[in-house]
């Protein structure tokens, strides 16, 4: 496991980096071009979208391994830790049940619609964009079984426990 989620985390946070740069250097164009140049490009504003839609797909697998979406763990903090960590590994296997059926969906949407429309301003096929919602999908999966199958949000947890009791909260 080590290795893939090493290698995984990898490519994710090289592709959102890119992404990043990406969506950075469209915007700096839009803006330079507004007050320098006689016109503005007309794919800019176009292309700093699908940058951002990637660098969230790309994102969204990260966050989950690393505890960053909203977690409300009031209840888990109550319970005694082995009953804590049998109801996370419950809640990873609900949210990748989810994402699962979010994944298909995404790649649904991505072979019907995607190979019809084209983007208005860049010509490219919509597919290349949809698809980073099933990307993103698979992302959180995929860390979700590594989360049920390794314990890692009860690590994660417990982790951050112990920083807001060190720092006193």
């Amino acid at each position: 496991m080590g290795i893939v989620n090493k290698t995984l985390g990898r490519l994710l946070t090289f592709g959102m980096a890119m992404s990043f740069l990406g969506l950075v250097g469209s915007v700096l164009l839009q803006v330079f071009a507004r007050w320098f140049l006689p016109s503005v490009p007309s794919w800019t504003e176009e292309t700093a979208r699908i940058f951002l839609i990637w660098m969230v797909g790309f994102g969204g697998g990260l966050a989950y391994r690393d505890g960053g979406y909203v977690n409300v763990d009031l209840l888990i903090n109550l319970l005694p830790k082995a009953l804590s960590s049998v109801l996370l590994r419950f809640g990873d296997l609900i949210i990748a049940a989810f994402m699962a059926l979010f994944t298909y969906e995404g790649w649904q949407m991505t072979m019907r619609m995607g190979r019809r429309q084209t983007s208005p301003a860049l010509y490219i096929p919509m597919q290349y964009v949809f698809v980073a919602f099933a990307a993103l999908g698979a992302f959180v999966v995929l860390y979700a079984l590594f989360s049920f199958f390794y314990g890692l949000r009860a690590k994660a947890l417990a982790k951050a426990n112990e920083n807001a009791a060190e720092k006193g909260e």
